[in-house]
């Protein structure tokens, strides 16, 4: 025999099956949001697990302004002045800078679908 459900019956697993899904299907994005930094104008902080240029310098910039701790724990404590950077790019015949300012924020998508959840749920009224 065919169960028929309502859909109102299945809304409360949209959350569970979202984050599997996303847990499931997106490993190596999910260890990279892990890392991710933004900064308070929402820019991603350079970083060397997605090796991007300019990680070094960033990370040895946050070295000298707070030795004791690792990349993110200092990125996570700083509160200070903007930090800024540079790299050379073109095998060193031009050079970027980025400043990025505090605080720097990480990413959670998985807290993100249920927060969008909550809202999309309490606007249908259930």
């Amino acid at each position: 025999m065919l169960n028929l459900y309502h859909v109102g019956d299945l809304l409360p697993l949209i959350p569970f099956v979202q984050q599997s899904l996303y847990q499931v299907q997106f490993p190596v994005l999910r260890g990279y949001e892990r890392q991710d930094l933004f900064d308070a104008h929402g820019r991603r902080l350079p970083t060397t697990t997605r090796k991007d240029l300019g990680a070094k310098e960033l990370r040895d910039a946050l070295k000298g302004l707070l030795p004791s701790l690792d990349f993110r724990e200092a990125a996570l404590t700083y509160s200070g002045d903007p930090i800024t950077v540079s790299w050379p790019i073109d095998h060193g015949r031009s050079t970027v800078t980025r400043t990025f300012h505090p605080p720097f924020t990480p990413v959670d998508r998985e807290d993100d679908y249920r927060v969008a959840y909550e809202f999309f749920k309490a606007m249908a009224g259930q």
